[in-house]
């Protein structure tokens, strides 16, 4: 079935039509979910989740899942030697941003290089930056009053889950069990036994289950 808007002795409408076909192969960004990551690369394979559009000969439309995009590379928090990483899984949403022109040499060789093809917004292109919610997966019990570093099943102080809080003069470490490493010992006891604190400094230690301890006696901390 040919598009009735073809038949229009109109030039205004003709560039109309044209310029919105041409929009339609463009690709900018989209919601996603993780078909699988590669750790070491720190690449991923992405299902796009909007499908695409298709008419047949006939003018009837049918909605088609669009290809994986692989090898997309993930988006960290990084910078200045220091990254923030998390473990990324299948069934994972993001979002997914096309480059507008081809990234294969940049991504193989890093530095400033001409572009290995002229592929302009392809699906081939694509950037993953982890962590947007469609509304069944958003996160329950979100702060809004301080920085949380937590797990997505995090449910309070006394709930289940783990969560590093950072508030207003305050910084609490939330889970079962905390484990604090220390490559130089100077930051231990003599024995290397306990984890040395400042009086001053700590004003209460709590397990979470039978006591509280207040400072300078807290219990030592494994190493």
């Amino acid at each position: 079935m040919a598009n009735p808007r073809e038949r229009f002795s109109d030039a205004e409408e003709a560039f109309r039509t044209a310029v919105q076909a041409m929009l339609s192969g463009l690709w900018v960004g989209g919601p996603g979910i993780i078909e699988s990551y590669n750790a070491a690369l720190q690449t991923c394979s992405v299902q796009p989740a909007i499908q695409g559009r298709v008419m047949d000969a006939a003018g009837n439309i049918t909605f088609v899942n669009m290809p994986v995009c692989v090898d997309v590379p993930v988006f960290f928090l990084s910078g200045g030697g220091f990254s923030v990483t998390t473990p990324v899984a299948k069934g994972d949403e993001c979002f997914i941003a096309f480059a507008d022109r081809c990234i294969d040499s940049w991504w193989q060789n890093g530095g400033i290089n001409p572009p290995a093809e002229y592929r302009m917004h392809d699906l081939s292109d694509g950037f993953a930056f982890i962590g947007f919610r469609s509304n069944p997966r958003a996160l329950t019990n979100v702060s809004t009053t301080s920085l949380q570093v937590r797990s997505d099943n995090y449910t309070g102080p006394t709930g289940t889950g783990e969560c590093i809080d950072i508030g207003a003069g305050k910084i609490q470490m939330i889970a079962d069990e905390v484990v604090i490493h220390g490559r130089n010992k100077s930051v231990f006891d003599a024995g290397g036994t306990g984890f040395v604190y400042t009086p001053s400094l700590i004003t209460t230690y709590t397990d979470g289950v039978t006591s509280a301890h207040n400072t300078p006696n807290p219990p030592e901390v494994p190493t």
